[in-house]
């Protein structure tokens, strides 16, 4: 078994290629199926995948189930497009928060679904902060909407921290 770190998949994300042009496939079906493709060519069943947020966006009754035929035992780590999350800018109440929660372990075959900031230990390296979001010490403002996540952003800890969030931004 092997331990396998990802972000920002955006699977459905009808504008994630103006962000990403080097995105596979001309149109989004196209590339969500490369990056199905993708990862099941380097993912095994046994494998552990923690996703550190932003699985899925769009019509999440048709993506959550693209993100089910992902191969592993996936863990996702809330980003702010996930509708479980804290973070994410819809109007959510607690109670439909949970029931998103439950939706993702479901459609999506997600195992563990987690806001905030995760430690854990990686073996062979050690202990790990993970939190979709990076340090607001080094978070880059692009626009007047990013400052909406600060409440979010984890305090360093001396941990290494894995995030996702930036799309290479930096």
């Amino acid at each position: 078994m092997s331990t396998f770190f990802t972000s920002d998949t955006h699977l459905g994300h009808a504008r994630i290629k103006e962000y990403q042009p080097l995105r596979p496939g001309d149109d989004i079906p196209e590339m969500n199926e490369a990056l199905i493709d993708i990862w099941n060519r380097v993912v095994s069943d046994e494998d552990e995948v923690w996703i550190l947020g932003d699985l899925c966006m769009g019509k999440l009754d048709e993506n959550l189930k693209l993100a089910k035929r992902l191969n592993g035992h996936k863990i996702l780590v809330a980003g702010n497009h996930d509708r479980f999350s804290p973070a994410y800018h819809g109007n959510m109440t607690a109670e439909k928060r949970e029931a998103w929660r439950y939706r993702y372990a479901d459609e999506a075959g997600i195992s563990g679904c987690y806001t905030g900031t995760i430690s854990v230990t990686v073996e062979g390296f050690g202990p790990v902060d993970m939190c979709h979001f990076p340090y607001l010490e080094v978070a880059d403002h692009v626009d007047d909407r990013e400052s909406l996540y600060d409440p979010f952003r984890p305090v360093d800890s001396g941990r290494p921290l894995l995030h996702g969030h930036v799309h290479g931004a930096y």
